[in-house]
């Protein structure tokens, strides 16, 4: 030390104003600070860039998924529909059908280029057909055409027949397979009304098959086939009779043909939207530009009439995406909130390291006459060295990093991933940080120079200042009005801007615009909560020092040896101590979650995925409970060993306010034997045997959280009076047991909303018990829906069955486990998982470079203690061993609680974090105890292994002044 102040001294004899060597001077001197403080900068802006690189091209596999989750041809919705109002004949060109296509077409390529290429169209005119025969008998018909590579494709699926060469011969496709209206040969006449005369001639030349699967394996929209009002709610397929013919023959009957007045002509358009790579970032223009044209009036040659609905399908997938992103970007940044707590105290620590030193090299500079200004002139040049390092190496570094964990992620090349510093989030981020650092890392320092070179009238009117601003004005009390301020103002406004969505007559593209509004005020909440979580951990940390002070005086009263001697100090100097217990309050929050979610989510998806499918080997959707025929023929399938049918009933606004849903199995013997093989015994409390004993007249199991409110016992009587009309006669249900999740029966709801109007229930019970009930239903406010459960043999070939069973009738859809299974992890945010990990590992690392720098700093703080210590013949191992048991006590407390809290916490956050799927089944955390008892003994000895490797060091390089 006396060396570097000779150095000093001469260097400001020789040049006082020469600024480079005066910093050339300091630079030296502070060389390791300066250092290792580049390295925590350089660090900083890799976790940064790292994130936000990753993040945003993480965006784009999120992207991909939504549409891999969203089948445009399947998914009951049309892109475009024109009704054209015809009052009067109207003559069309031989083209029109091609020429209206294109129209359209011309339209889309402003929107979007190559979105729209892909597409399948039709144009049909709703007619009535009379059957020349002695009952002379009408029906209903749809005269319809489609585009010629979709008509080529229908046709070659003629069952016998052939093609029309004229516009008098039609292709007949009957919904009823076993009961056609029309045969081969049959002449039939058209009509628009009954009271119009019919137009004779037409003769039927072929047959069509039930072709709708093989249309949509082709690549052709299946939905063209559905009837769909202008709102776009899906009713069922067409119940009439197809009567196909080729687009030249359909424009030559519409033209030539006598028919009086037709209505309408109605053409469809269905997209398979095909998205590019920068489609992305240009969602909302899309979206804006999709609803100015269904706003707007369009003059078009082809199609006079104003469109029922423009890519409405498209619009409300970019609306949902992108509500659903940033519900996505929210997430994640609430749950990092703790890991930005935690490093946000260690990168403070490691930039107030070397105080002393530095204080003393100012006093120093002060007193061989460098001006204040000269020192934050040093400073300022420090804080810019360190900024711009940090900012050049770390974008540099987390640009590699991000590259590296994204291709494992989205496959990504390096262009597209490179886009996403485009992003202007990415960029205003970095900079924030840049200017955080600098900035305030100037202001800090500086602040900090001129306390150290105060007067001692300075010094004295400055603390009695901060005497009385800490009562009134404490940090703690300024952080936290301050966090519920900026928290309710998100909130408020939050409230106001989902309200508006569904109150405010304002076009539907504003609801876009909107979100932007909301991801902000979702950001000020966040916010809110991390200023007033800190306002907390500071409070906490104080109570726990409060504590640790008076229990360490107390102990050290009545029994004195080297371990309350410990406590004593911990006493004396537990100001000391305080970030290490603040930083153990979320160093729990951290460590936590990524021992834990992976198991946790896996389990939780794949008991999700077997009850969404009844714990049978496929399930079938879309049966309308009164086709026994397509029963029959699923039970013939060879390869499928045993069937039942399954009904949920679901009573809306019942007597009392309740929703109650009711599971129907039709044979529960069948059922028991079905769902024997993949019963999910490890998660329900009631047995198969309970559930046989449902073939009991008027019995039932119930949803768990009403039997327990109720005090149900195995025997009691339930009335029926909650679902049957009070008028009626009420019948006595036994109960049997009760069950917190059955196969595909949802959770009965119990948020606040439905509290307020009465809790929901739900039950099972047999067809003979539920038959009895629907009939003494009160009012008509009940849902239905039909499934039917089957088992196949071990050789079964899966994919031949769904297919079969799927050509029976185009309502009619199959889902199997696996497939239920990959669409729920599809739903589930992929970055969320290994961003918990990495946040774990990151807070182990934290532990450890946390220990390590406490040790130095309590080491520094403490010299005067080891010295007397070692005037009373201490040895070294019980110096460092008196340090490591007051860091033991001061740590070991709040990580415990914080470990404890975050373990609770869990079960009620971990499904919204990870956006679990949790119809079926609540999302649980796995949390054994020995995992709970694991992780707070590892988090003790990585912060030791720390600790003791500085304070070991530290203590044993230590030489008392007796000793020189």
């Amino acid at each position: 030390m006396a060396y570097n102040k000779g150095i000093i001294m001469v260097s400001m004899k020789k040049e006082n104003s020469n600024f480079k060597a005066i910093f050339g001077i300091y630079f030296k001197i502070n060389r390791k600070r300066l250092i290792l403080t580049i390295i925590i900068s350089i660090i900083v802006f890799t976790l940064l860039t790292t994130f936000l690189l990753t993040w945003f091209n993480y965006r784009n596999k999120y992207f991909n998924n939504s549409i891999e989750l969203n089948d445009w041809h399947r998914d009951n919705e049309i892109s475009i529909e024109y009704r054209n109002g015809l009052k009067e004949k109207v003559s069309m060109n031989s083209n029109y059908f091609n020429l209206a296509i294109n129209e359209i077409l011309s339209i889309t390529d402003t929107i979007a280029p190559d979105m729209f290429n892909k597409y399948t169209a039709c144009m049909y005119s709703e007619m009535f057909s009379l059957r020349y025969d002695p009952q002379n008998q009408s029906y209903d018909a749809t005269l319809m055409t489609h585009q010629l590579d979709a008509f080529m494709f229908i046709t070659s699926n003629l069952v016998e027949g052939r093609l029309p060469i004229n516009s008098t011969e039609l292709i007949y496709r009957s919904s009823n397979t076993t009961h056609p209206t029309y045969h081969l040969g049959d002449q039939i006449g058209l009509q628009t009304t009954y009271q119009t005369s019919p137009i004779q001639n037409f003769t039927i030349v072929g047959i069509v098959g039930n072709f709708s699967d093989s249309f949509y394996q082709e690549g052709f929209s299946n939905d063209i086939f559905l009837e769909i009002s202008n709102q776009q709610i899906s009713y069922d397929h067409f119940d009439s009779d197809l009567l196909i013919t080729s687009p030249q023959n359909f424009v030559d009957i519409m033209t030539f043909y006598p028919l009086d007045l037709i209505k309408e002509l109605i053409l469809r358009i269905d997209f398979d939207y095909q998205f590019s790579i920068g489609s992305i970032s240009n969602l909302k223009e899309i979206a804006i530009s999709i609803n100015e044209v269904q706003s707007n009036y369009q003059n078009f040659q082809y199609l006079p009439s104003k469109a029922s609905f423009f890519c409405a399908d498209l619009e409300d997938f970019i609306f949902i995406f992108m509500k659903n992103w940033n519900n996505q970007t929210v997430i994640v940044l609430s749950s990092g909130i703790p890991a930005i707590l935690l490093f946000s105290f260690i990168f403070t620590e490691i930039f107030s390291n070397g105080n002393f030193q530095k204080g003393a090299q100012f006093r120093i500079l002060k007193l061989y006459g460098l001006e204040i200004k000269n020192i934050q002139k040093v400073i300022l040049v420090e804080n810019i060295i360190i900024s711009s390092t940090g900012l050049l190496i770390g974008v540099i570094l987390g640009t590699l990093f991000g590259f590296l964990l994204t291709i494992g992620m989205v496959n990504a090349n390096f262009v597209l991933y490179l886009s996403a510093f485009l992003e202007p989030v990415v960029c205003v981020a970095i900079t924030v940080l840049f200017a955080v650092l600098f900035i305030g890392g100037f202001i800090v320092e500086s602040r900090f120079a001129k306390s150290l070179v105060q007067s001692t009238s300075e010094i004295y009117k400055s603390r009695r200042r901060k005497f009385v601003l800490k009562y009134l004005f404490s940090k703690e009390t300024l952080l936290f009005i301050l966090g519920v301020i900026t928290g309710g103002i998100g909130y408020i406004v939050w409230i106001m801007v989902e309200t508006s969505y569904y109150t405010s007559p304002v076009p539907y593209h504003n609801y876009i615009r909107f979100l932007s509004l909301e991801m902000i005020t979702k950001l000020f909440i966040i916010i809110g909560v991390l200023l007033t979580l800190v306002s907390i951990l500071l409070i906490l940390s104080k109570l726990v020092v409060l504590i640790w002070r008076y229990f360490g005086e107390w102990l050290w009263t009545r029994r004195r040896n080297y371990y309350t001697l410990a406590l004593k100090q911990l006493s004396i100097y537990s100001k000391d101590y305080q970030k290490a217990i603040l930083i153990m309050f979320i160093i729990g929050l951290c460590i936590t979650p990524g021992f834990i979610v992976s198991k946790s989510a896996g389990d939780h998806l794949k008991h999700e995925a077997n009850l969404a499918v009844g714990c049978c080997d496929i399930l079938i959707q879309g049966w309308n409970g009164k086709n026994q025929e397509i029963l029959g023929n699923i039970s013939a399938i060879d390869d499928i060993e045993l069937s039942t049918e399954v009904e949920l009933i679901t009573l809306r606004e019942t007597r009392i306010g309740y929703t109650i849903q009711i599971l129907n199995i039709f044979n529960v013997s069948h059922f028991v034997e079905i769902s024997s093989d993949n019963f999910p015994n490890e998660i329900v409390d009631y047995s198969q045997d309970d559930i046989a004993q449902l073939n009991t007249n008027m019995s039932f199991l119930m949803d768990s959280r009403y039997a327990r409110r109720e005090r149900y016992d195995r025997g009691k009587i339930y009335t029926s009076s909650d679902i049957t009309d009070p008028n009626e006669e009420l019948y006595n249900l036994t109960y049997i047991n009760k069950f917190d999740v059955f196969p595909l029966l949802h959770q009965a709801s119990s948020n606040y909303f439905t509290f307020l109007q009465g809790e929901s229930y739900n039950l099972v019970m047999s067809n003979l018990t539920a038959s009895q009930l629907m009939k003494k239903l009160e009012g008509d406010s009940y849902d239905r829906e039909y499934y039917i459960l089957a088992n196949v043999s071990l050789t079964a070939n899966n994919a031949a069955i769904i297919e079969e069973i799927e050509g029976f009738s185009s309502s009619l859809s199959v889902i199997t486990y696996e497939e239920k299974l990959q669409t729920l992890q599809l739903e589930v945010n992929e970055f969320q998982i290994p961003f918990f990990y990495i946040i774990t590992a990151l807070a182990i690392f934290a532990l450890l470079l946390f220990g390590y720098l406490t040790a130095k700093n309590i080491y520094n703080q403490r010299l005067r203690i080891i010295e007397s210590e070692y005037k009373v013949g201490a040895k070294r191992i019980q110096i460092w061993g008196n340090f490591s048991i007051e860091f033991l006590f001061v740590i070991i407390i709040p990580l415990i609680t914080s470990i404890l809290i975050t373990t609770i916490s869990l079960h009620g956050a971990f499904g919204f974090l990870l956006k679990m799927p949790q119809t079926y089944k609540e999302f649980l955390p796995w949390l054994p105890v020995w995992l709970m008892c694991l992780i707070p003994l590892l988090s003790i000895v990585v912060i030791f292994c720390g600790w003791l490797l500085e304070m070991i060091h530290q203590v044993n390089k230590y030489k008392p002044v007796r000793q020189e």
